[in-house]
């Protein structure tokens, strides 16, 4: 994060290939590359190496010297990298306290959770200084605050008799949803056991 000046890691950090979406190109010549993203810049002698994944075809290579232009990547400075900082130490201050004052403590619970809230609210004021896809993920970890409602100890002591209730009463009145609202209701505790830890995202 520090080397990079990442504002914000992505989730997950490769991107799911979307191939409806993938459309494949053809470059004729090296007019059509782009040079700016495809060369590094050696930092001791200052010479320009194209990368591996930027080399042409082979009938379509020349020797033309290579352009390389810095790209500019934007960064918010101090403040960004504070609460990328907080969101990266969370599991681990979660795993202190959960050694120090047990799993299913309520100290444990309301922690993590007011990192995540500190360091979201650090990111809605610095929001102008993101691209569109680390607003994408911003927004990501929003949804993802919904899992704090199936987690220890909120859970066992408010969320899980509600969705039981819910899913209960689901079930007794609509038609042929018994069977299924049933099965659902068996598995939540060993998902909830599973799945629903506090640094989970």
């Amino acid at each position: 994060m520090f080397c990079q000046n990442n504002n914000i890691i992505q989730n997950p950090p490769i991107p799911v290939l979307d191939r409806k979406n993938l459309v494949e190109t053809a470059r004729p010549d090296n007019s059509t590359f782009q040079e700016l993203t495809d060369t590094v810049v050696l930092k001791r002698s200052g010479r320009v190496l194209r990368k591996v994944e930027g080399a042409p075809p082979i009938v379509a290579r020349t020797f033309k010297p290579l352009k390389h232009e810095p790209v500019v990547i934007r960064y918010g400075g101090r403040f960004i990298r504070t609460a990328e900082l907080m969101y990266i130490l969370k599991p681990l201050v979660h795993l202190a306290c959960v050694r120090r004052y047990g799993f299913k403590s309520w100290k444990s619970y309301l922690v993590p959770m007011a990192i995540d809230v500190a360091s979201l609210r650090i990111y809605y004021k610095n929001r102008e200084d993101l691209s569109k896809e680390q607003k994408q993920e911003l927004s990501r970890r929003c949804v993802s605050m919904l899992l704090y409602l199936m987690r220890s100890p909120f859970y066992d002591k408010y969320s899980k008799q509600r969705i039981a209730s819910l899913l209960t009463g689901i079930g007794n009145k609509v038609p042929l949803t018994g069977t299924i609202t049933n099965l659902i209701l068996s598995y939540i505790p060993h998902w909830q056991e599973t799945y629903f830890y506090m640094w989970s995202t």
